[in-house]
């Protein structure tokens, strides 16, 4: 694996040699190759089975600077989990304060809000809600040591113990 590795770094590596003849062509060439290389995994990913979660101590960003389209990657100490409900996002601040961001699913969204009696009215067949019919719904809670732990809203969930979870006892019936 290393020699394959180490071909593939000279071959990018002498590319970028010779495109760098053009700063115009090279910045655009720096975007294609993280596109080539992202949807080259992606279809990799395809022929795996697939996850119910996806969980990582920290996470890489890679970015396309809007004003001279410069790609950079960056290391960055988050915490991430992703499930069908969304993505969750755990740090901390500069003052050393834990903090998160939750990016929730259209669909996740739509079950808080018919949670707190937001939701829009809709059919209902046999007991389920027409928009239940295609999610495999799981309630899922990230325990770590301190005993903290995150709650991702609209998960169903009939066996949560957790007291400072708001959605616990909630079932998707």
């Amino acid at each position: 694996m290393n020699e394959k590795l180490s071909q593939f770094r000279a071959f990018v590596t002498e590319w970028l040699q010779d495109a760098s003849v053009d700063d115009t062509e090279t910045i655009p060439l720096h975007a294609a190759i993280w596109d080539v290389l992202s949807s080259a995994l992606a279809e990799r990913e395809t022929g795996l089975p697939p996850l119910s979660r996806i969980s990582a101590d920290n996470v890489r960003l890679v970015v396309t600077d809007d004003e001279t389209g410069r790609v950079f990657m960056r290391h960055l100490p988050l915490e991430y989990s992703e499930s069908s409900n969304g993505v969750v996002l755990k740090g901390e601040t500069f003052a050393a304060q834990p903090t998160k961001i939750v990016f929730l699913t259209e669909f996740a969204l739509g079950k808080l809000l018919e949670l707190q009696g937001q939701g829009q009215d809709e059919h209902v067949c046999d007991g389920h809600h027409s928009h239940d019919h295609h999610h495999d719904l799981h309630h899922h809670h990230e325990h770590h040591d301190d005993h903290d732990s995150d709650c991702i809203p609209g998960d169903s969930c009939s066996s949560c113990t957790d007291s400072d979870c708001e959605y616990g006892g909630v079932t998707n019936e």
